[in-house]
């Protein structure tokens, strides 16, 4: 079944005062939990989407580290609050739940970031992205997946998808899904006009448009669906980005 979005949109928004990234990984981190590479996703590098990659040592890396779900929310959980009953997004009982991600050029690929910390035991209202430094721009499709698992798309139809127990799945579908009506639209071969996403396969961007295009802002948040089709535009003009990137819940609500 079709999950339900709270939110069919990308808002950027304002945020409280960030410090710096340093002291923020001191004050709420553990060390680095989890490096990522395209390489541990796909080993065939027919299946990469970054055009005229030769080599797989030259794929950037995403390092992540493990935030303190506990310290977060004590310091943030008010301002969520604020901001969600602000833009009319359920706001009375929420946990956060975060990672900080230091993103190497040639880190993303279109995908959604739709991993979901409690399992099945709360609602996702929407992630949220904070950058901690400035960088190139994240572009949004308009298009999301049928629910809140982790995709990787590899070609027009090819999907790499996480399950629950964190084993990687080829899938093939047909339809993606519209961030305004939820409607599923079969993928057809029309194509985002847009300078910046010429180091993604075109094969992995039929069927989507550009819904938004996000500047990196330190001082500003980016929400938006969990199921959302979105890339990085980074080329190799930058060495590394930092980000807050996490998720909203509704802890009152079961599925």
């Amino acid at each position: 079944m079709k999950v339900h979005n709270f939110l069919n949109e990308v808002l950027v928004l304002n945020t409280p005062t960030i410090i710096n990234k340093n002291q923020f990984i001191e004050r709420y981190c553990s060390e680095i939990n989890e490096n990522l590479t395209l390489a541990n996703i796909s080993k065939n590098g027919e299946n990469l989407d970054i055009e005229n990659l030769k080599d797989l040592t030259n794929m950037g890396y995403t390092y992540r580290y493990k935030v303190n779900a506990n310290k977060f929310n004590n310091y943030y959980k008010l301002w969520f609050k604020n901001i969600l009953k602000k833009v009319g997004l359920p706001h009375d009982n929420i946990i956060a739940h975060a990672s900080v991600k230091k993103l190497e050029p040639k880190s993303h690929k279109v995908h959604t970031d739709s991993d979901n910390s409690f399992g099945n035991s709360h609602n996702v209202i929407c992630r949220f992205l904070i950058p901690l430094t400035d960088g190139e721009p994240t572009c949004y499709f308009d298009k999301c997946m049928e629910d809140n698992r982790f995709y990787t798309r590899v070609d027009t139809n090819e999907f790499l998808v996480t399950d629950e127990s964190n084993e990687v799945h080829n899938i093939n579908i047909k339809y993606l899904y519209d961030i305004k009506t939820n409607e599923p639209i079969e993928i057809r071969d029309e194509y985002p006009d847009y300078d910046k996403l010429t180091h993604i396969k075109k094969s992995c961007l039929s069927g989507l448009k550009v819904h938004k295009i996000v500047n990196w802002k330190h001082g500003e948040i980016q929400l938006f669906p969990f199921n959302l089709l979105h890339s990085s535009t980074d080329l190799d003009t930058i060495k590394e980005k930092w980000m807050i990137n996490g998720v909203l819940y509704d802890a009152r609500i079961r599925r």
